[in-house]
């Protein structure tokens, strides 16, 4: 396989999840499919530095962990944060996108971006992405402890989220 087709499997495979997962992050579409193509550069530059200590997905996602951190850093955060706040409209979903979410969902990913970042990370790793906790903690650099605590905590917030915002599901 040449790099092309490899670099075009792994899109073909995480890009939709790891696009998701940094849309989550960042409230911000252009910046998501920015952040998503820094890395999958990344992950190919160092592919070879990649250990199969873990699983492939786990090793891309902290990629993307990490470049959606380094972004994050780079810029101001409070400047960012207030940014999205003030430009809300421009951080929504296309309107596209926004008629293939059903209505639940619009409410499920409104109470997900009130979160706070560690909530939010958290929770799209392990009940959105499906990872297992030790993986969760691997890609955040956490411990087990922490990934369990942060998720139980930021689930009750979810919740409190959900129920304020005239939704209940007994499933978060």
């Amino acid at each position: 396989m040449n790099t092309n087709q490899l670099v075009s499997s792994w899109y073909d495979e995480f890009g939709t999840m790891i696009f998701t997962y940094i849309l989550m992050n960042t409230k911000d579409y252009y910046l998501a499919e920015d952040i998503l193509q820094e890395v999958f550069i990344k992950a190919y530059k160092n592919y070879d530095s990649y250990q199969s200590n873990s699983s492939f997905k786990t090793w891309i996602f902290k990629i993307a962990q990490n470049t959606t951190i380094d972004f994050m850093r780079k810029k101001n955060v409070l400047k960012y944060y207030i940014e999205l706040t003030l430009n809300e409209r421009d951080t929504k979903p296309l309107p596209e996108q926004m008629l293939q979410l059903k209505e639940e969902e619009m409410q499920l990913y409104h109470a997900i971006q009130t979160l706070k970042l560690h909530f939010r990370q958290v929770i799209l790793l392990r009940k959105i992405k499906g990872f297992s906790t030790i993986e969760t903690a691997e890609i955040l650099n956490w411990s087990e402890s922490k990934v369990k605590s942060n998720l139980k905590r930021g689930l009750v917030e979810l919740r409190k989220g959900l129920v304020e915002g005239g939704f209940e599901y007994e499933g978060i």
